[in-house]
């Protein structure tokens, strides 16, 4: 119970930082994916929250209105438009989901929330996974960071899937705010790494200095993401 509050008073305090900042960065994206294509600047994605209940999660749209096709975005996916791209490689897209992070929905860390389809595929697996709060980033994202070009290489996600599952069972048997600031410090540096195509592990000692630099570049698209939530596409 303590840590479940010390978790969502962090979250807050991260919220409250450096509201300007991150505030002009989603402003910019908003701006650039609106001049960029056709549409809504964000979408809705159907997740399984925690206890299984289903939300509209929040992303900055990165492919063209009119595509169709697999739930699961690839490396160089022919749907993806040029902000869209930049997007997925950055993660930049999953920015509006510190509005979910506000209304308690999410966390800064935790378990991603997965597709309705995968977790019914892990039903046993996903009834301890979603115990907990899921999470913008989480332990499986610092893994995975080149998720996109497995799915690319003709790697089908079902394959994928179980390692993910795996490692967010040990996330939630093992988590602490420490593991949880370890996290937050290697999800700072993944856009570097990915631009870079270079490995990251998963876990450092030396998170803390960087769970600051991360709190104090995080949040503030929560007035954007008011502003434009109404504009945002259909769930799907």
């Amino acid at each position: 119970m303590l840590a479940a509050m010390a978790r969502r008073l962090l979250d807050l305090l991260l919220l409250a930082l450096m509201l300007p900042f991150v505030l002009v960065i989603g402003v910019l994206i908003a701006l650039a994916v609106f001049l960029d294509s056709p549409g809504p600047v964000f979408y809705r994605s159907v997740r399984v929250g925690r206890g299984g209940k289903p939300f509209g999660m929040l992303k900055f749209r990165k492919m063209r209105r009119e595509a169709k096709g697999p739930l699961i975005t690839g490396f160089a996916d022919v749907r993806l438009t040029p902000i869209g791209r930049f997007l997925q490689a950055s993660r930049l897209d999953e920015l509006p989901q510190f509005w979910h992070i506000l209304r308690g929905q999410m966390s800064l860390v935790g378990p991603r929330p997965e597709l309705p389809e995968f977790v019914a595929m892990h039903a046993e697996e996903y009834e301890e996974i979603l115990r907990v709060v899921p999470g913008l980033t989480g332990l499986v994202q610092v893994q995975f960071i080149e998720e996109s070009r497995l799915l690319a290489n003709a790697i089908p996600y079902e394959e994928i899937l179980p390692e993910k599952v795996a490692l967010d069972l040990t996330y939630v048997r093992r988590r602490s705010l420490l593991m949880d600031a370890a996290i937050l410090g290697r999800t700072l540096v993944l856009p570097f790494t990915v631009f870079a195509h270079r490995g990251v592990r998963v876990i450092r000692r030396s998170a803390p200095q960087q769970l600051v630099a991360f709190g104090l570049g995080s949040i503030a698209l929560l007035t954007l993401v008011a502003m434009f939530a109404a504009q945002a596409g259909p769930m799907r």
